[in-house]
């Protein structure tokens, strides 16, 4: 689905740099989004739900925008975390 709205949204345009919004740059982003996750969830350290979430932001937003995506929402993830540990 995410790569069906990411498509609609910025077309096919395969003759485009990869930082565009195009086909590739989705399915990079896919790829990319899933990949990071990938390992922790070999080791057990995440779910299910953060790799297919992280796949389905790759997807959606593209190549350019997953990775600061998933550095800035694991920060404010550990942010949250320690104010309610310290509550």
């Amino acid at each position: 689905l995410g790569l069906a709205l990411g498509f609609g949204m910025g077309g096919v345009g395969l003759d485009e740099p990869i930082t565009r919004h195009t086909l590739l740059s989705h399915l990079a982003g896919l790829c990319i989004g899933f990949g990071i996750f990938l390992i922790p969830w070999w080791m057990r350290a995440v779910k299910g739900g953060e790799v297919k979430l992280a796949a389905a932001i790759g997807a959606l937003a593209g190549f350019p925008f997953v990775i600061p995506a998933i550095f800035w929402s694991t920060v404010v993830g550990a942010i949250m975390g320690l104010w309610i540990h310290l509550m």
